[in-house]
């Protein structure tokens, strides 16, 4: 993504950041770990808090 587009991202999630692959990847590794295969039939929204705050947090 463009810079500009992150820093629009970043002011719309309460973590003020924009998602990064990492972000992603530490779902997936937690729901592959001794940790996570309880976890099943669920959508899980790794957005950092957007869909949340509805993408109206403070900018």
């Amino acid at each position: 993504m463009t810079s500009e587009i992150e820093a629009r991202a970043a002011c719309r999630t309460p973590l003020a950041r924009a998602g990064r692959h990492a972000d992603a990847a530490a779902l997936v590794s937690f729901l592959l770990s001794r940790d996570g295969p309880f976890i099943n039939g669920q959508v899980l929204t790794p957005d950092g808090g957007h869909r949340i705050a509805a993408g109206s947090w403070p900018r």
